[in-house]
This record gives C-alpha cells, sequence and structure tokens, in this order.
C-alpha cells in the first residue's frame, strides 16, 4: 500500500476473505490526471451513455446482449464482443458503431462529431469509471431526492467561523511570523514533528519571484534584492521584498495564468473547425488588470456571471462576462437544440467547479450519488443561465465616443452610398442562395424558427436562432468570375475613400439574457415537466429562504437579472464556499497541495482540510480584508511556514514522518509551470520582451507565454510537453509528469539550444576576464544565486573539456531545419526568431553583386514584428544605415508603409564622391504579403546604367493557380556604392552577434533563393523562365541533392550554419553554449525550491 501512495496510483489489493476487497478511499491517492479524467466522465461521457445508449443496453434491457451501463459490462461486450478496449478507441467496437463504419448507432440518429470525440477521448484516456463502489469505497450516499439533517452537518456546507489561533509561542524552532504559523506549529507539535529551518535569503528571492511574479529575479533584481538582505538582517528584508513584488505589473501576468486554468481561457472554439476567437484577448487582459489592482474578489465574481447586468455602461464589467463564454463551441452542430443544452451544461459545471468547488455535473443526470446534490438542484442552477445568449461584437467604449462613431458612421455611409448601392445590388442574388442554402442544412423545425419575425419568436426560439444563423455565412467569393471582378473593382474604389471611414469599435465576447423574460427551464426526461425557478442547492439554501437572494433578480427591459442574483449569493460572505475555495486555491499556488488537495471538489469524494482551523482563518481573514486576494497571499508568503527549507539534511525527519507533507514540515520543492519554463528560459538568456497587453502573439515571438495564442487544437508543443492546462477543461491542478519528450525537448530540441546560444551572447558581451568568471557568471544567471565552489569546479571543468571536444571536431554546427513548401515540390528552409543557429549565410563576399542585381524566392510569413522592424528575407548588411549593402523584407506593424509590404533597402557611404544625397533609401513596392501564404517573390534592382534607377518587384500568390503575377516598377534614387564587406544572410542580417532577432529575422519558410549579377526582366525570372541565367551567382533550393544547404547553381556558394566567428572565437562560443544548455537542462533552473 505505501508504494502505491507513493507512486500516486490507486491499486486493488488481494485478499484472503474477499477477491473484491479494496484500498479504502482514504489511502487512495488521486492524481490530478486521476481527477480530471473522472469529470470528463462526468460531465462528458455518463451522460451521453444515458441519454443515448442506456434504453436499450441496461441492467434489464441488453439488447445484443450488451450492457453499456457500467465498465465491467463493456469490456465483457456482447453478441459481437467486447464494446471497447481502454488505450484503444479504433480497436473499440463502440467506437466503430457509433462513427456508423458498420452497424450505426444509435438507432434515433448519429452522434454529433463533438460527442463522438469525447467517447473516443475517454477511451484514449483508459475509460474511467468513477460509480463503482471500489472507488466510492465506504462514502456516504445520499437519499435520492431528500436532503437530511446530516447531509447539512457535512464540514464544507458549515458557515465560516473565525477560529482563535492557537496560542504557540515564537521560538528558534519554531518561528511564528503570523497566525498562520501558529495553526501550522499546533499541528506540528501534535503529529510530533519541527518546522524545517528558514531557507537562505537567495532561495526566498528566487521562491518568491516565481509564486509572485512568475518569472526568476534578473541578476539586476537578485543583487538589489540581496542587498536589502544584507542591510537588515531581520524579517523586514523580505517582508520589503514581498511588498515591491505585490505592487510589480508582472504580479498581475503571473495570477492571470493562474485564473485562466480555472475559466479554461482559449482562443479559438476548439472541436474540428476551432476557429479563431480576434478578441477573446480582452477578457485576458481584464484578469491582469483585475489581480493588479487587487479588485475584491466578491466583485470579480460579479462582473464574471452578471458584468452586463450590474454596470452596463462600463466596458470593463461587459468584458468580464468574457468567463461565460471560453467555452468550446462547436461550429457546424445542426442540432441546435443539443448545442444550447451543451453551452448551458458546461458553464452550470465550470460555474459550480471555480467559485464552489463542487462538482455538480454528475447531478445532471441523476441525484449525485456520493454528495447531497438532487438532479433538482443542478438545473434551478442551470436556470439563472438559461436565458444567457452569446454575442461576439459587443462595443467595448463609451456610450460618448458609441455615439460619436454612430455619427461619422452615418456620415461615411451617406459619402459612400452609391457605391455601397452597387456592391449591394452584386451581392443581394448569390446573398439570397446562400443564405436559403445555410438555412436548408437545418431540421425542418429549425428552418421554421429562422423565417420567423423576431417578434413572433418565443425567448427559447430566439436562443436558438442565434446559434444557427451562426452558420449561415454570405462568401462573396462565391460570386462568378464577371460579377467578382466587378465587385473587386467597386471595393477598390470604395478603398479611395476609406481615409475617412471610420475606425471599427473595439468588440469583445460577451453574454447577454434574451430579454426580460426567460425561457423555461426542465428536467429533461423528467414526465412531469415541471418548470423549474431560479434555486441555489438545496443542502447549502434551503428552498424556503431563497427569496433572499431571488428576489435581487430585478428584471429590466433587456434582462431578467437571474444571473446577478446568482452572481449575489456566490460572492455573500454567508456562502460558505467561496472563501473556502478561493483561500485554499491561493494556498494550493504557493504550497502545491491545497490545505483541500482536491481544491475543486470539496464534497465526500474530495479530501478533507489538513488544517480546517486554518482554512477557515483564511477564509475570513479574506472576507474581512475586503475580499483582498493580496492580502491572503501576502500573509501566506510572510508567513514562515513559507519560508522554510525544502530540501535539506534539516527536513529528512519531516520526509519519514510525513512523506506526503500534510503538516508541513517543509517547503514543497516544485518543478516550474509550463509557462514558467518558457517564460525564465527568455528571462535568463535577455530575451524576454516584457510589453504588456494586446492581441496574442505567435509562440515564436519572444513575449511573455500569457500573450501568446491559446488554440484548443494546436497547443504550443513547449506548453503541452510540460503539462500545461487544458484549455477545454477547467484545470484547477496542473498535472507534473516526467517524459522522455520533455527530455528530448529540453536537450535535443533546437528551441532551448536557441536560448543556451542567446544566453552564451548575453555573457559574452560582459568581457568577462577569464573561464572561471564566466563559467560562475553562466551558473549565477541560470540559478538566480551565487554558485559554491563544487559547482564551480565542476562548470569550469565541463567548459574546458567541451572546448577540447569542439576544437578537434571543427565541423560541429546547428542544423537546417527544413519543411515541404505549400503548393510546390521539395523542401523549404524553417527560418525561426527562437532559434538564431539555423539562419544560413554565405562566408565569402568577394563574388557577390556590386551594381545590377535579382535577388529572388518563395517565402511564407507566419508573423510580422509589432514594432516597424523588417522581417528580412536575404540580407547583404548589418542593419546599420551608415555602413553599406541592401536587405530585401518584410514591413512590420507600425512601419510607415504599412505592414507586410515587400521592401528593399540600399544603404552606402554618404561620402561617396559620386554623391551628396543620403546614404540610406527603402523602396517600397506597395505590395502586401498576407501571413501564412506561400508567394514567389523576386526585386528587380536597376542603378541606372540601362536605364532610370528602379527596383522591379515581382510577386504571384503561389495558393491560387489562377493568381496573376503582381509586377510594381518604384523608382529610386540611391546612387551610392553599395558594395559591402558583410555576409550574405537568409533572414537576418549580418551581425556581430549570432541571434538575428534585434537584426529583422524572418519567422517562416524560404525556398529558391537565387541572386543574380543583373536587373533580369520578366521573362528572366525564375517565376517565368524556370532556370538559370548565365548571370546567376548562387541558386539554394536546400533540397538533399546537391544538398540543403549547397549551391544548386554549381558555382559553388555553399551555404553555412551557425556562428560567424573566427575559428578560435567560434570554439569558445560554441563550448560556452554547450554549458549553458546543460545548466538550462539542470534542476536548479527547472525546479523552485
Amino acid at each position: 500500500m505505501a508504494i502505491g501512495c507513493f507512486l500516486n496510483v490507486q491499486i486493488a489489493v488481494a485478499s484472503d476473505e474477499s477477491s473484491d476487497q479494496r484500498l479504502s478511499p482514504s489511502l487512495i491517492i488521486l492524481t490530478p490526471k486521476d481527477r480530471e479524467n473522472e469529470k470528463f466522465f462526468e460531465s462528458k461521457v455518463r451522460p451521453l451513455l444515458v441519454a443515448r445508449c442506456a434504453k436499450c443496453h441496461n441492467e434489464k434491457v441488453h439488447k445484443g446482449n450488451l450492457r453499456l451501463d457500467s465498465r465491467e459490462h463493456m469490456l465483457i461486450g456482447g453478441d459481437s464482443g467486447p464494446a471497447i478496449f481502454p488505450g484503444k478507441p479504433d480497436e473499440s467496437l463502440l467506437i466503430e458503431v457509433i462513427r456508423h463504419e458498420s452497424l450505426e448507432m444509435p438507432p434515433d440518429g448519429k452522434l454529433a462529431d463533438s460527442e463522438i470525440d469525447a467517447i473516443v477521448e475517454w477511451i484514449a484516456e483508459g475509460a474511467t469509471w468513477t460509480a463503482l463502489p471500489s472507488l466510492a469505497g465506504d462514502a456516504h450516499i445520499s437519499k435520492r431526492g431528500k436532503i437530511t439533517a446530516e447531509d447539512r452537518a457535512y464540514w464544507a456546507f458549515q458557515k465560516v467561523t473565525r477560529p482563535v489561533p492557537p496560542d504557540v509561542p515564537h521560538t528558534k524552532e519554531h518561528r511564528v511570523h503570523n497566525p498562520i504559523d501558529q495553526f501550522i506549529g499546533s499541528l506540528l507539535a501534535t503529529e510530533g514533528l519541527c518546522a524545517s529551518p528558514e531557507a537562505s535569503p537567495a532561495t526566498l528571492i528566487r521562491r518568491a519571484y516565481f509564486d509572485l511574479l512568475g518569472v526568476p529575479p534578473t541578476s539586476l533584481e537578485m543583487a538589489s534584492a540581496e542587498a536589502t538582505f544584507l542591510e537588515d538582517s531581520n524579517t523586514n528584508a523580505f517582508s520589503q521584498l514581498v511588498e515591491q513584488l505585490l505592487t510589480d505589473k508582472r504580479y498581475g501576468e503571473r495570477w492571470a495564468r493562474f485564473w485562466l486554468d480555472l475559466s479554461r481561457f482559449a482562443e479559438s472554439d476548439g472541436f474540428r473547425q476551432d476557429a479563431f476567437r480576434p478578441s477573446a484577448w480582452r477578457y485576458r487582459d481584464y484578469v491582469i488588470d483585475s489581480f493588479n489592482n487587487d479588485k475584491p474578489y466578491d466583485l470579480f465574481i460579479l462582473e464574471q456571471l452578471a458584468g452586463d447586468e450590474i454596470n452596463p455602461e462600463s466596458s470593463e464589467s461587459i468584458i468580464a462576462t468574457g468567463f461565460l463564454r471560453q467555452g468550446p463551441y462547436e461550429y457546424n452542430q445542426i442540432d441546435v437544440p443539443s448545442q444550447l443544452a451543451n453551452i448551458l451544461n458546461e458553464v452550470t459545471d465550470v460555474t459550480a467547479d471555480v467559485f464552489l468547488g463542487m462538482g455538480m455535473s454528475c447531478s445532471r443526470c441523476h441525484d449525485h450519488k456520493f454528495d447531497p446534490l438532487l438532479q433538482r438542484d443542478y438545473f434551478r442552477l442551470q436556470a439563472f443561465f438559461a436565458p444567457m445568449i452569446w454575442v461576439d461584437d459587443t462595443p467595448v467604449c463609451s456610450v460618448a465616443e458609441k455615439n460619436a462613431h454612430r455619427d461619422s458612421m452615418a456620415a461615411w455611409q451617406a459619402k459612400a452610398s452609391g457605391i455601397l448601392n452597387k456592391i449591394a445590388l452584386l451581392e443581394d442574388p448569390l446573398r439570397h442562395v446562400t443564405v436559403g442554402q445555410g438555412i436548408a442544412r437545418f431540421p425542418a423545425d429549425i428552418q421554421s424558427l429562422i423565417r420567423k419575425s423576431a417578434s413572433e419568436r418565443t425567448p427559447l426560439e430566439e436562443q436558438l436562432v442565434g446559434i444557427a444563423v451562426r452558420q449561415i455565412l454570405f462568401k462573396p467569393e462565391q460570386l462568378d468570375k464577371e460579377t467578382r471582378t466587378q465587385y473587386d473593382a467597386l471595393h477598390k474604389e470604395l478603398a479611395s475613400i476609406d481615409g475617412s471611414r471610420p475606425v471599427p469599435l473595439s468588440t469583445a465576447l460577451t453574454v447577454r439574457d434574451v430579454g426580460p423574460v426567460s425561457p423555461a427551464t426542465t428536467i429533461p426526461g423528467n414526465r412531469s415537466q415541471e418548470l423549474l425557478s431560479p434555486g441555489f442547492p438545496e443542502v447549502l439554501v434551503p428552498e424556503s429562504t431563497h427569496s433572499t437572494f431571488i428576489s435581487d433578480a430585478q428584471t429590466s427591459s433587456t434582462t431578467t437579472g437571474r444571473r446577478t442574483a446568482l452572481a449575489r449569493w456566490i460572492a455573500s460572505a454567508e456562502n460558505p464556499l467561496t472563501a473556502r475555495v478561493m483561500v485554499n486555491r491561493l494556498w494550493q499556488c504557493h504550497f502545491g497541495r491545497g490545505l483541500v488537495a482536491s481544491s475543486s471538489d470539496f464534497g465526500r469524494l474530495g479530501d478533507r482540510p489538513s488544517h480546517p482551523e486554518l482554512l477557515d482563518w483564511l477564509a475570513s481573514e479574506l472576507v474581512d480584508s475586503g475580499w483582498s486576494l493580496k492580502h491572503i497571499n501576502r500573509l501566506i508568503v510572510t508567513s514562515a511556514t513559507y519560508r522554510q527549507l525544502s530540501i535539506g539534511t534539516a527536513t529528512i525527519a519531516g520526509i519519514e514522518k510525513d512523506p506526503l507533507n500534510k503538516f508541513i514540515s517543509r517547503q514543497n520543492c516544485r518543478r516550474l509551470d509550463a509557462e514558467q519554463v518558457r517564460d525564465a528560459a527568455f528571462t535568463v538568456s535577455g530575451e524576454l520582451d516584457r510589453s504588456m497587453y494586446g492581441p496574442s502573439v505567435p509562440a515564436t515571438q519572444l513575449r511573455r507565454s500569457l500573450y501568446t495564442s491559446v488554440i484548443r487544437n494546436t497547443r504550443d508543443p513547449l506548453v503541452e510537453v510540460f503539462d500545461g492546462a487544458d484549455p477545454y477543461l477547467s484545470t484547477a491542478e496542473r498535472n507534473t509528469t516526467t517524459t522522455a519528450n520533455q527530455s528530448l525537448f529540453m536537450i535535443n530540441g533546437e528551441w532551448m539550444l536557441a536560448r543556451a546560444a542567446a544566453l552564451a551572447e548575453r555573457i559574452e558581451r560582459k568581457e568577462l576576464p577569464d573561464d572561471l568568471s564566466r563559467a560562475q557568471e553562466t551558473l549565477r544567471a541560470v540559478t538566480s544565486r551565487t554558485p559554491t565552489d563544487a559547482e564551480t569546479r565542476l562548470a569550469l571543468k565541463f567548459l574546458l573539456s567541451q572546448r577540447e571536444k569542439i576544437g578537434t571536431n571543427p565541423l560541429v554546427a546547428a542544423s537546417l531545419s527544413t519543411a515541404p513548401m505549400p503548393q510546390r515540390e521539395g523542401k523549404a528552409a524553417v527560418l525561426d526568431p527562437t532559434k538564431p543557429l539555423q539562419f544560413p549565410y554565405l562566408s565569402d563576399h568577394n563574388d557577390l553583386p556590386s551594381l545590377d542585381f535579382t535577388i529572388e524566392a518563395s517565402v511564407v510569413l507566419r508573423s510580422i514584428f509589432q514594432d516597424a522592424s523588417v522581417r528580412t528575407i536575404v540580407s547583404q548588411w548589418d542593419g546599420d544605415p551608415h555602413h553599406p549593402g541592401w536587405s530585401f523584407g518584410v514591413t512590420g506593424e507600425q512601419s510607415r508603409f504599412a505592414p507586410r509590404s515587400l521592401i528593399l533597402e540600399l544603404s552606402g557611404d554618404a561620402t561617396d564622391p559620386k554623391s551628396g544625397r543620403g546614404s540610406y533609401e527603402v523602396i517600397s513596392s506597395g505590395i502586401h504579403l498576407e501571413l501564412m501564404r506561400p508567394y514567389s517573390i523576386a526585386a528587380s534592382v536597376q542603378f541606372g546604367s540601362s536605364g532610370t534607377p528602379s527596383v522591379t518587384f515581382f510577386v504571384q500568390d503561389l495558393s491560387d493557380n489562377d493568381a496573376a503575377v503582381i509586377v510594381k516598377r518604384v523608382e529610386h534614387s540611391f546612387v551610392c556604392g553599395y558594395d559591402s564587406q558583410a555576409k550574405l544572410f537568409l533572414g537576418g542580417r549580418d551581425s556581430s552577434t549570432p541571434t538575428p532577432q534585434a537584426k529583422g529575422s524572418w519567422d517562416g519558410l524560404i525556398d529558391d533563393v537565387r541572386l543574380s549579377a543583373k536587373a533580369l526582366d520578366r521573362g528572366e525570372i525564375l517565376l517565368n523562365a524556370g532556370s538559370n541565367v548565365s548571370e546567376c551567382v548562387a541558386r539554394w533550393n536546400f533540397e538533399e541533392t546537391p544538398g540543403p544547404l549547397a549551391d544548386a547553381s554549381g558555382k559553388g556558394h555553399d551555404l553555412l550554419i551557425g556562428i560567424s566567428r573566427n575559428p578560435v572565437d567560434r570554439i569558445s562560443h560554441e563550448a560556452l553554449v554547450d554549458l549553458c544548455h546543460v545548466l538550462l537542462n539542470s534542476s536548479g533552473f527547472l525546479y523552485r525550491d
């Protein structure tokens, strides 16, 4: 049994008396993954089995000799064999028949794609089934339909009372900084345990930074904090640091990540289409600001559940209702009533989980077997959300701004009315057809609702139509060719007056009520079809007392006020769960385990509190402080309990007596969360972009993980491999796994190697005098502390031995990543700004053009810089406008030439005797490249020897077989010599560092690059000729033959990968990179102790 507990697994034990005897619930240690699987089964799978399968395959009726009412019977199967093979959905008969691959079940119609996906995922994860007696053990089972006095006596349902802290004196063995230490010390004494000594200042500083800000301290921050400890050896030094961190803007970013896990934040719908949600980030920014401003938690609840009702004029309150919009959504579901039911079920489940710590999904299909939660309770709670509808385009601005925009838009529309009317004449016939086709997809009853006038629809019908019409879209690309030509011409004409068109108002994903009258709520499948009013769980609030809160549901002309009533009950100091649940979540964030280990399950199947009086004291503190979350974090972090050692000889006795550290005789050493690993690596390497707020960016950019796109079906590989939150579900606790994929990512992966290279550059820029100093500085940067002598000796030994190894193997270099080029045969170079060692370059510049030239390539651009910086395709330049050279690239978001413009930069010497004019010029094509689309591009550069100085740009969209080649000739006035000593780089610029991020690095694919010493005409470029011209200097196509870096023209201009240095410097640098790489894989970096 001890082995089972240590390994966090559920195991059955054999018994001489009964082969069915199993571990009691108190000895079963459920991992977060176990709880996640149980929750998934109860919320996604069991309701399906009950609703669609149980009628024909139950205890009394089992067609085909198959029962689907237990896991055991599914494994036994029926006439056709076992229904499921856990872990193997594709081999399971159940999946075959619900996919209609052989038999077609259920007989009354195929399951929705999302429902099939749920059952597939359930089987793939092992087919967890939670209702077995073996898992329930001796848990109390409620009587159906009745709440007893014993049910109401359960600890979590009792009113929070403020206990008096035990009288525990401050001693050397047990330090007392605040009442938390008194509660902890009292129980430690009872258990015969002693508190561990206080951790070192360096450990405490790093711990506090990760727990409060989510990132390690920078070198300057660490030095400043350590200096404070030296100046003030008492507890004030750490308290001052904590106050500083609580006011740091990064605090809101760290704690927003905690809340976004709970609120299942994502920027896509999920399921098969997984459509992007472009304004979802506004909710994320709302959460950041709420934590930074220490918004009272009760107001935080009110705004997220009913912000549109309590303060409809406040953009902040409106955006807050995005909490109710975070659930996944299946775009193409034509079973609209089921879609609505799924939306309401999901938001009911999440609200109970997040704010009340109660898993209510089990009571959706029946009275809860173990908790005193009735099916009636579930749907009375859901009735608060029954009138809710989704809104995707809610303006988030002041009334004055809305009015001003309305007036400006009216003026612009009057100016453009002639063009708009012509466009409408072209669109209307197709719109009529496409809308009709869209409506025809739905069942007849939904079609009739859509065709009803809004005034004739009931509230429920209005909700159903609101969901259905989201799928009915007009697509101009379906216009016939002739009409599309006219259509495009009119839009070009419209663009000529776009300068006076008002900028669209900012919008957010929100909710509102369908109106002042709510659709009816009943229990599905209940023959009585009793209409249920909104209500709270009977065990918490007897129905006779509901009126205290329900009377707050004041209707208006636009809302029922129901969600306000629910929010006020949840956020009430009288609610026994809300404050307890939240302070327990905060405790879990600081210790890795809550006082109640099952932080979203305070029910009977969850864990009892290890320190019930401390839990209630903290809950009371939260309420009495005005619901200040910073106050609770401050109390926890400044306690002596928090400041204990996690590892050391002094903790051995506690580990032996209390291996799970239930009584908190030491801190818990924990691996960093996935986002913390990424952000810490960027911080240590000096690359982190600390800009805040705004639309999300690709994970290839250098901003904090909080600001990278969260796409449900396409997650950041680092976040996924290090157990990031599943954005489909509310995540109360992250899994912490140790897998081979993590090692492969960290040791073999190019991402961490790029961080190591950047860190090595950072160390080298300090120009330290010797290897010893470099080894010490590298250790200090990675671990945020002064290294021990032993650590320094090992690091120095590794550095010297690695230098020797590299010196005997001069061919060691980074490799080129390649991938298929869309719409073309063969491979393309994959260039990633976070992997600077992969940018190819040509070391010899002697044969490169110095007069007219043409540069050609095929490209896919994944992202642009958010400032005016240029993504470089090819260059022979170091980026300094006072140095000669040229660069071919694409502009950033803030460029004066508009974003995504294809440009050529020319730079020369202003003192050139041939010219008294400027030495730097940008020639813009005016052609804009779309992201994630393949193009063939070229720039033919002429300097006047045979005509007017000009650049002719050629662009063809390779994703469209019918796309014409766009040709744009732009004259220029650059007459200086651009002949450069810089190396020619693909995807970047020649620099004194190997990190081209600061020099305009490319993000995407580059293929078939050709450089010619002539200004080629249209007939000679690759787009048309397809073969090398005599003036070709080099051509690189990244194929296996003649080699990914070989010059396919045969001129011998093969590319190199890695760092442009002399051999001695290269060897020293690569040895330092290897040391950095090793340390970034160490426990000293990956763990917070």
